[in-house]
């Protein structure tokens, strides 16, 4: 996947409570087309709770307007406005202003907001290719040691420009610490579990809910695809 980019078009929403801060088009006449799929995580409507949670938290218009349309059978898409954090569960942290915002601020945790857009009728989500990584690429932390694992090697990815990412956020993201946080990453354990390949990295122990979180919306990914 390639970087999305700043999002263009539609509403921004600022940092509700436990709700993404999210992009969207403003639909109908907003509805974008020529979409890049390799930019795109498709959620399979068959796949998402039946129960419409509501809009309570969504700062912007996307969630009432797509309450509205989706029975049209519209693909209704959404974007990031920043990186992800799984640690951010309130857009109270990790940012430099304490909130979810546009860059160097983060969108919160994936995990919390991807749920509530897909249960409001996202169909399309636009993923930064470093939050893609962090779902499934093995070595998005490279780490220094498969014994003692302490930090990310220069062969990792790239924390970016203007992100609030660092190497530390980096190697707690994907690395669980013994007495510590538990890292989102792929796990040598869970890799198989949500189609991601297994590598060489014996000493990585993330719980792979990121993926999880990724496949309950759009069905299990295969290195494939």
């Amino acid at each position: 996947m390639e970087d999305g980019g700043r999002p263009s078009g539609g509403g921004l929403q600022d940092q509700p409570s436990n709700r993404p801060a999210l992009r969207g088009d403003t639909l109908p006449d907003g509805e974008r087309t020529g979409k890049r799929r390799e930019e795109l995580v498709r959620c399979v409507p068959g796949r998402r709770t039946e129960v419409n949670r509501g809009c309570a938290g969504a700062v912007s218009n996307w969630c009432t307007v797509f309450g509205a349309w989706y029975v049209n059978g519209m693909p209704l898409e959404l974007q990031q406005i920043s990186l992800s954090d799984p640690f951010d569960e309130n857009c109270a942290s990790q940012s430099p202003t304490g909130k979810c915002g546009i860059p160097p601020n983060d969108s919160g945790d994936l995990r919390q907001w991807l749920p509530f857009a897909v249960q409001n009728h996202l169909t399309i989500l636009e993923l930064y290719y470093r939050d893609a990584a962090l779902a499934f690429d093995p070595n998005y932390c490279v780490l220094n040691s498969q014994t003692t694992p302490t930090s990310c090697t220069a062969a990792s990815y790239t924390v970016g420009q203007n992100t609030f990412l660092t190497a530390a956020l980096q190697f707690t993201f994907f690395e669980s610490i013994s007495g510590g946080t538990t890292g989102v990453g792929i796990g040598n354990s869970c890799a198989a579990s949500v189609g991601a390949v297994t590598s060489a990295q014996t000493g990585a122990s993330g719980d792979c809910s990121y993926a999880t979180a990724i496949n309950n919306a759009h069905g299990l990914h295969t290195p494939s695809q």
